[in-house]
């Protein structure tokens, strides 16, 4: 059992661990090289497209309530909504003791389905979209051990929402099946995934024969400060830990930056620079 206790208002950061009945402290690595992955956690945490320099992780690291960062490992070139951060990104905050959840972006679900314009498509030919996700697994399993990451980390595929339909439906369950099948039978990895709790149609992935590991719902108006609770999702599913949930899209001001951010609750395992779990209750912090 580990409990965290970082004091915001200054530069200290402390990890308290129980073990065997004796409580030890110490400070978390400043500039680590070891990733330490199954990690579990339940905390508070926030992603953005905003750039994520040292300075900004580290101030926000110190002053904010969020213990997890999400992070676009890589995707589709020109197409990661702005937000493509990269390995270095990913080194980034996790030497700065950030919890990671890793995202990758690619093809998204075209004509009749798409609400947005996209630069690649995910085929409505359930065939080629299973092996459109086999190549994206691929290309993110290349991002996955250039950037480091130790085996077993989760990385979630973002499917963006589209309209229903049951040719679309299919295409996105043909789709996550092929990405998880590759990620996980063939790559030192975990297939997961993230979307809409109702438009992404999670729901449908629970059915597949390859299911993700975890995933990341999202309804932005929910305000709930929780993993559980998210519309078109059945708490039943990804119920063991297994759940980065986003669920606000809030301004947010701490150590001088500004910016906008996704406030998640991450009850998940995911890769860390320290040494011990965190474990402290999701709440609604903006």
């Amino acid at each position: 059992m580990a409990f965290n206790i970082r004091r915001t208002s200054g530069s200290l950061v402390l990890i308290a661990t129980l073990v065997g009945g004796v409580l030890t402290a110490q400070a978390p690595p400043a500039s680590a090289t070891t990733y330490y992955d199954s990690l579990y956690q339940t905390v508070n945490g926030f992603d953005t497209c905003s750039a994520k320099t040292q300075t900004m992780l580290s101030d926000w690291w110190n002053a904010t309530p969020w213990w997890d960062i999400g992070v676009y490992l890589g995707g589709s070139v020109g197409q990661t909504l702005g937000c493509y951060d990269g390995a270095a990104a990913v080194d980034r905050a996790l030497n700065t003791g950030y919890g990671v959840t890793l995202y990758w972006y690619g093809p998204q679900l075209g004509s009749p389905c798409n609400i947005g314009t996209y630069s690649s498509y995910i085929s409505l030919n359930t065939t080629t979209a299973y092996n459109q996700g086999v190549a994206q697994a691929n290309a993110a399993n290349t991002a996955a051990v250039a950037a480091g990451l130790p085996g077993g980390t989760r990385i979630y595929y973002d499917m963006e929402a589209y309209y229903a339909n049951s040719g679309c439906r299919a295409a996105s369950q043909a789709f996550i099946n092929g990405w998880d099948y590759q990620i996980n039978v063939n790559t030192a990895f975990w297939g997961a995934a993230y979307g809409s709790s109702c438009a992404s149609y999670p729901s449908d992935w629970a059915s597949i024969s390859n299911v993700p590991l975890a995933v990341s719902p999202s309804d932005t108006q929910l305000d709930n400060g929780s993993q559980f609770g998210y519309l078109c999702l059945s708490d039943s599913y990804w119920s063991q830990h297994q759940r980065v949930g986003q669920f606000s899209t809030d301004n947010a001001t701490y150590n001088g930056y500004n910016m906008w951010v996704d406030e998640n609750c991450a009850d998940a395992y995911l890769p860390s620079t320290a040494s011990g779990g965190v474990s402290n209750s999701c709440s609604d912090v903006l």
